[in-house]
Parts: structure tokens; sequence; C-alpha cells
């Protein structure tokens, strides 16, 4: 299976790189599509909104029962069910359908996403899984970097509804390999039956877990930040400052391709460092571009730059952080439970996103109004890492005490 390890994870990432993708496909659109749909702005932004609160759902479900019948069944009852969702968008005549399918693709694409955190956690020890971790966000940070570009030529010469069809196309490419290539990874499989009650018992003994939830939300308000400026980007870039889908394509390939340079900054980093080293790293970065941000904003610099420079910046740091909270938080949980565990944090760091992604949706879009979010984000993030740090500390006085 050592061989073969490799060819499993990075199948099951592919899968997960798409449910990245189906919504960075369709932001350079974004704007058009209130038009076509004849709605709201705050309509087409909800679309982003309940397809993160569906990736929230699915994994509470979906992981545990991972645990119990093993990854593969779920992994593959998971790619169908986003394949269903992604048929609804395609084909959706009205925005109102088109929430429906986002709803039922971020269903099934987010238990994917946390499968490939629980199968990584059965294949690798920890500190190969912190690296194979960083390679493999190396890779998923390409698509998000990539697809605005992607969307907006397929926008121009297609219409939105081709971006759905490729991303339906897609799914069923990843579940055929799936279901072709991709064995049972399980470690330890749960022989008791599926209750509830066993369910929400495991939950509570994780989220009293404290690093486990801290690096868990500290995941997820690193994530907000990126997914946050896709959303709001997209109607600032081309409202404000007149550009085309093509060339906000462009722009966010620019600012999300430094998430990309950040992967690689951190695998070489991990090579002499620990994961916490390489956090700090981030939230460092992630505070400078907040305050720049900030300041071009108070000082009404509205140039191109003044947006486009902070941001890239801040995803930069925030591109850091991820791969490692990853590999700190669900290291404990490797021999049991690890469905659960990547589950809880799966859901967790999506939950945390849905939640900004809420305040994206209803408030204006507006170079300020990015950079206070900017600012309060990586601000709860410092915060999270130094209650982290300081509950360490006492854990190593209280052992060196007894």
């Amino acid at each position: 299976m050592s061989s073969n390890k490799y060819v499993t994870i990075w199948i099951v990432v592919f899968l997960a790189i798409i449910s990245l993708l189906a919504t960075d496909f369709y932001t350079p659109a974004m704007p058009q599509m209130v038009v076509d749909l004849m709605t709201q702005g705050s309509m087409i932004k909800l679309t982003v909104t309940v397809y993160i609160l569906g990736m929230a759902i699915s994994p509470l479900v979906f992981g545990p029962l991972s645990d119990h019948v093993g990854r593969r069944p779920v992994l593959l009852a998971s790619a169908v069910l986003g394949l269903l969702g992604s048929v609804f968008c395609w084909l959706a005549p009205n925005v109102n359908l088109l929430i429906i399918g986002r709803l039922i693709q971020g269903l099934g694409l987010g238990a994917g996403l946390s499968l490939a955190r629980t199968i990584g956690n059965d294949l690798f020890e920890k500190q190969e899984f912190a690296q194979i971790a960083g390679i493999i966000s190396l890779v998923v940070a390409v698509g998000p970097a990539v697809a605005p570009v992607i969307g907006g030529y397929l926008f121009v010469h297609f219409g939105w509804s081709s971006i759905f069809f490729l991303v339906t196309l897609m799914i069923a490419t990843g579940g055929f390999a799936v279901f072709s290539y991709v064995p049972e990874t399980i470690i330890t499989r749960e022989t008791s039956a599926f209750r509830l009650r066993e369910l929400f018992a495991n939950f509570r003994s994780l989220i009293i877990h404290r690093v486990f939830i801290s690096y868990t939300v500290l995941a997820g308000l690193t994530i907000s930040i990126i997914i946050l400026f896709g959303v709001l980007s997209t109607f600032i870039l081309q409202k404000q400052y007149l550009l085309t889908p093509v060339e906000y394509g462009w722009i966010m390939m620019l600012v999300t391709g430094m998430s990309f340079i950040s992967r690689i900054s951190n695998i070489i980093l991990l090579r002499k460092f620990t994961p916490e080293y390489c956090i700090v790293v981030g939230l460092v970065f992630m505070m400078m571009g907040s305050v720049m941000a900030l300041v071009g904003s108070v000082l009404k610099l509205h140039y191109l730059l003044c947006i486009v420079i902070p941001s890239m910046l801040i995803v930069f740091g925030a591109g850091t952080i991820p791969s490692n909270t990853v590999a700190l938080a669900l290291g404990p949980f490797r021999q049991q439970g690890g469905g659960s565990a990547g589950a809880i944090y799966g859901s967790i760091t999506m939950l945390s996103v849905f939640a900004v992604s809420i305040i994206g949706t209803f408030l204006p879009a507006s170079n300020l109004i990015l950079a206070l979010i900017y600012l309060g984000l990586s601000v709860s993030s410092v915060i999270v890492m130094l209650t982290q740090t300081s509950l360490k500390q006492e854990s190593s006085s209280v052992l060196s005490a007894e």
C-alpha cells in the first residue's frame, strides 16, 4: 500500500479541489448573474453562503458514518450527491433553484473535503502528514488561483451555466476514479451501532479538546479571509474599478496565487521549524496586510494596487496556516475516531466561513468594509493562537511541577 497510498490521496485531493473550485469558477460571473437571473447581488452572494452551510453540515453525518462503514462508500455517496447538486446549478432557470442546487452541491462536496483530511490522517504519520498536507495544499492553491481566469473566459464565451457544466464533468470524473482506484483506508473500524447518542458524545469529547478546537477555529478564520476576498472583490473590482470578468479573473489569479507561493514557503520552513512556528509567520503577514488595507481605505487611496497588494500579503499569510492546523488538530486522533475528528474539523472550519460569508452577503461591497473584515479576522486569529500557546505553556508547567 506504500505506493498506492499516494495514488489514493491524490484522487481524493482531486475531489477536495473541486469543492474549492465550485465557487471560485463563477465569481467573475456574479455581477452579470444578478442581471441574467433578475435578482439582487445579495441573492447571488447567498449562493456562496448556502454552499458553505452545506459543506459545514455534511461532515457531521458523513465523517462519523465513515468510521462505521468505511471511507470508500461514504466518499462515493458524497460524490453522487455533489454531482446531483451540480446538475441542478447547471440547469437552474432562476436564482431560487440555483440556491437549492448550491446547497445540495455543498452537502456532497463538503463530505469529500472532510474525508480528504481523514484519509490523509489514515495513511500518514503526524510529521509526514504535515509535509504531505503542505504539498497537497500547494496543489490545492493552484486551483483557486486559475479558476477565476478559466471561469471568466467560459462566462464571456459560453455563459455562466457552462461553468457549472464543467464542475459537473469534473465531479463525474473524480467519482469514477474513486470507484476504480481508491481502496478502503480506515485503520480501526467502529463496531458499535451508529447511534445518535454516541455520535453526540463523540462530538462533545472533540469540542472540549482544547488543542483540537483551537487549531480548528484558527483554520476557519484564515480560510474565511481568503473566501471573503473572492465574494466581495468581484463586485468591488468590476463595479468600482470597471474591470471586465476576464480582467478580474487575472487579478484574482495574482492575489490567490500568493497562497501557492506561501505553501511552497511552508514546505521549506517545515524542514527546519515546527508547524506552530509556520503559523506565527503566517499571522504576521496577515496583520501587515490588514493594517495596510485599513490605512489605504481611511486615507481614501482608491487605487487598484491599494486593494491588491494588501490582499496579496493577507492571502500569503493565510495560505501557510491550514495545512499546519490540520496536522496539529487531527494528530491526537489518528488511531481511532479519525472520521469524527475530521468531520468536526471540517464542520467547524466551514461554520466559521459560513458566519463570515453571511456578513459579506448583506454588507455593501467597499474597500473600507473589506479592510475592516480583514483586520477583524486577522486579530481574531492572533488571539486564538495566543490562547493556544498560553494553554500549552500552562500544561507544560503542570507536568513539570508533577
